[in-house]
């Protein structure tokens, strides 16, 4: 069997592997001018074109990068990630391999390249299109979901929502409004979204960011609980997301050094009566999202 041949046949088991976690993907994907797709990935109306390269040299990885840029060049695709198989891969096993991958822009900016198994791609591929896509398309389309979760909470979910979060109903010139606790369960759904989108982009780093200190206490004894928490994906299937996504992120808090500099800024303000561990998460979020290019 060829190089290519056996590339191709990596890229339908690929393709197989990530429909199996449940994502819309599909292999060897032919376009005009005989354009071809290694893994097609289609989230919403983005498309992403996965690159794959076997092995994991230098050459791999630019040979990989340069498919990947191409396909966004020809506008056969939103975005686009340039992945290398592991030399030693087969198609019975991928799903236990440790793949490397990039995600692409179009530019010509320095690769770089992050590692993980099967699991952690799919993160960074539910994460590409928003990551690549127009700022304000991306928001314009978060807004509209928030709209249409809150429409589907009853009167008192939203007020027990909001509440949660120390949310004060909507006033005007201090009088109530009609649907007072609309916009409050918004914005409480908002700071979820964003703890969420935080506990996504931490993924692929979690493996190898075991605290040897848990900073969840004062002082911080050795850390001797179970790592890495569970994926943002996995606790977002789960049949019980909440309190799994409730476990994840107080795991994950016990990074966070309390007094540090970060932690210092993002402190809820006084006037929350219970600060609680996704406010301090959404705002690490954010605050890191803002003020550390790296």
């Amino acid at each position: 069997m060829t190089t290519r041949e056996w590339e191709s046949t990596l890229n339908i088991a690929l393709a197989a592997a990530l429909r199996g976690l449940g994502m819309d993907a599909r292999p060897e994907v032919m376009h005009p001018n005989r354009r071809r797709i290694d893994v097609e990935v289609h989230i919403g109306s983005a498309l992403i074109a996965v690159e794959a390269e076997h092995g994991q040299t230098p050459a791999k990885q630019t040979d990989a990068i340069k498919d990947a840029d191409a396909r966004l060049k020809q506008g056969l695709a939103t975005c686009a990630v340039a992945v290398c198989y592991p030399a030693n891969s087969a198609p019975e096993t991928l799903p236990a391999a440790k793949f490397i991958w990039t995600v692409r822009d179009g530019s010509s900016q320095a690769a770089q390249w992050t590692g993980g198994d099967l699991e952690r791609l799919v993160s960074v591929l539910r994460l590409a299109p928003a990551q690549m896509g127009n700022p304000d398309n991306v928001a314009s389309s978060l807004s509209s979901s928030l709209d249409g979760a809150v429409q589907r909470l009853s009167a008192a979910q939203k007020q027990l929502l909001a509440q949660a979060l120390d949310l004060p109903r909507q006033t005007r010139n201090g009088r109530p409004v009609r649907n007072p606790w609309d916009a409050p369960a918004k914005r409480a759904l908002l700071v979820v979204a964003t703890a969420v989108m935080f506990h996504s982009r931490l993924d692929v780093h979690l493996q190898e960011m075991r605290p040897e200190r848990d900073n969840r206490h004062n002082p911080p004894p050795p850390y001797a609980g179970p790592w890495p928490p569970a994926m943002a994906q996995q606790c977002a299937d789960s049949d019980t997301n909440i309190a799994d996504f409730r476990q994840a992120w107080d795991l994950i808090l016990a990074l966070f050094r309390p007094g540090g500099r970060l932690w210092a800024r993002v402190r809820p303000n006084r006037r929350f009566r219970r600060p609680s561990a996704i406010w301090i998460f959404a705002s690490i979020w954010l605050t890191a999202t803002i003020s550390i290019p790296s």
